[in-house]
Formats: C-alpha cells, structure tokens, sequence
C-alpha cells in the first residue's frame, strides 16, 4: 500500500480518512461531554500549573 502525502482541506473538513499499512483509519467520535469533565476535574486538581499544562497538551494531540 502507497502512503498519500498530507493534504491541506478547508477547517470545515476536519475527519479526513488516513491510509495506514492496515487500511484506513478513522479517529472516533469525541463526546463533548466527557471532555468538559476531564477538564473541570484537570483545573480544580492539586497539580502545579506547568503539570496541568503539559496534561492539557498531550490530552489534545491524541
């Protein structure tokens, strides 16, 4: 299987399929809801604010 190269689509467009060596991948669904909770229950932690950051950070790039 041949990898595409990326492709720039209008913000509107945002669940694009993505070949892998396994067929395509599709991201689920993320449901607004449980992540209103992560956050609210992130801010309110005990965590020094660089560590709330950097949790914040990786949480969005999955």
């Amino acid at each position: 299987m041949r990898l595409l190269p990326a492709i720039r689509r209008p913000f509107q467009d945002i669940c694009v399929m993505v070949p892998t060596y396994r067929g395509e991948f599709e991201p689920p669904m993320i449901e607004e809801n449980k992540e209103q909770e992560y956050l609210k229950q992130l801010l309110v932690s005990d965590r020094t604010a660089t560590d709330k950051a950097l949790t914040l950070m990786y949480h969005n790039m999955r």
